[in-house]
């Protein structure tokens, strides 16, 4: 631990405070042995692999989009402090989760009503935050120097493939979808950077800004260090959101029938824009639809496995299922 003090002393960000209290992450979940001590930013401190995976996740955005990353990820340091342990000190983000914001709704509509101009105005808010996170996304997705687009998607697709695999394996959903995962033209298009986890605990609100954290190396992964492919579709970044916003609009109208989120209008209507522009195919489209659906289905923490939330995996595990469908369909 003092060895890990005399690190934090060493980092220059002034909102940075020593540690306050310390916590195991994912050890019964996933088995990573990763703990995380609490500051006002955080340390994330696990097994080398784990840590200097996750750290490799965040440079390579840096490495990749230059100064443009500073406006979507923050800054992060690496430091290995025994032979076995290392961590990484994530640049402190004062704000809230994107989850929390859209939470607000319920908030405002108990004690103001559905149709009240408080809630109004947090639906203006969410919508606002909604085109920031699409603009993040543009950069994001914004051209890579890739001498091979069609290996690149290739590639992709496996790890899609895999990804799927893996989560409806851990959900115990039977699906032949491995037959229609052809390498091909109907899944082709436009290759580039991606988060491949953007739900709404992983979009950070700052006033009227939002900032990205926890990008991955992979789909819907069975390890956190399993690497995929390079590049992938921007398209599973777009679904990932939409899905997100989608479950919390279910949790929404679980109390309140008629309140959905105007924001997801926002961001269907870019994909149907990017889908009109070839920069996906439609097949894709329904690809990651079943693979961040899936992604869902599988997880086995504690909120998800609530029976109070019972209401929520079985429209998950449907809407998994209806995906599966399409993708059959596309034989």
């Amino acid at each position: 631990m003092n060895n890990i003090l005399s690190i934090i002393e060493d980092i220059k960000w002034s909102s940075l405070k020593k540690v306050v209290s310390i916590r195991n992450l994912g050890t019964k979940r996933r088995g990573s042995g990763k703990s995380i001590l609490n500051l006002e930013t955080i340390i994330k401190l696990g097994p080398v692999p784990v840590i200097k995976n996750e750290s490799e996740a965040y440079r390579r955005f840096y490495k990749l989009l230059g100064k443009n990353a500073y406006g979507i990820f923050p800054r992060t340091i690496y430091r290995k402090i025994s032979p076995k342990q290392s961590l990484i000190a994530i640049e402190p983000v004062q704000g809230i989760t994107f989850e929390q914001t859209v939470r607000g709704l319920i908030r405002g509509a108990y004690e103001y009503g559905q149709k009240s101009r408080s809630v109004e105005k947090i639906q203006k808010s969410i919508i606002r935050l909604s085109e920031e996170v699409l603009l993040k996304l543009r950069i994001l997705h914004s051209g890579v120097n890739c001498t091979d687009p069609k290996k690149e998607m290739d590639l992709f697709l496996v790890e899609m493939s895999r990804g799927l695999s893996y989560s409806l394996k851990r959900s115990k959903i039977k699906s032949n979808f491995s037959a229609i995962l052809r390498v091909g033209s109907d899944f082709m298009g436009t290759v580039s950077l991606a988060h491949r986890d953007l739900s709404l605990i992983n979009i950070i609100v700052v006033n009227d800004s939002v900032t990205f954290i926890d990008p991955r190396h992979h789909v819907a992964s069975s390890t956190q260090n399993q690497r995929g492919a390079r590049f992938a579709s921007p398209v599973i970044d777009l679904v990932a959101f939409n899905v997100a916003l989608q479950r919390s609009e279910v949790e929404v109208q679980n109390i309140f029938p008629n309140l959905r989120l105007s924001a997801r209008d926002y961001i269907e209507k870019e994909i149907s824009y990017l889908l009109r522009q070839g920069v996906f195919s439609p097949a894709m489209v329904a690809l990651s639809e079943a693979v961040v659906w899936a992604g869902y289905a599988a997880c086995r923490c504690s909120n998800c496995l609530n029976s109070k939330n019972k209401f929520l995996r079985d429209f998950v595990f449907s809407k998994t299922k209806n995906c599966l469908d399409v993708l059959c369909a596309l034989k």
